[in-house]
């Protein structure tokens, strides 16, 4: 998730693209069926344990907004919101994870 966090950077890809990774990961992580759930279902999930929620939420609350209500994510944000992702996966990657 990481590596495709990075290349998302480097190639100024969206939020969406980043919430896309973030699912995805939360799938693969903790078994929740990301991908096919609205933000809120996959925040309430209870597979998620006590994770901090407040990065995946900001993540993909982004992402709602710029793929359901045509707002424009600006770089300073898009740059956060990469950040946050990235903060995400590292606090919640399983010991010894590459």
């Amino acid at each position: 998730a990481l590596e495709a966090l990075a290349r998302l950077r480097s190639t100024g890809s969206d939020v969406e693209a980043a919430a896309d990774v973030l699912r995805a990961y939360v799938a693969a992580r903790f078994g929740v069926r990301a991908p096919y759930r609205s933000t809120e279902e996959v925040l309430a999930d209870p597979a998620l344990g006590a994770t901090p929620r407040e990065r995946l939420q900001a993540v993909l609350a982004t992402a709602d907004r710029a793929k359901f209500a045509s707002y424009r994510v600006v770089v300073p944000e898009r740059e956060a919101r990469l950040d946050d992702a990235e903060a995400f996966v590292r606090a919640t990657a399983e010991e010894g994870t590459p």
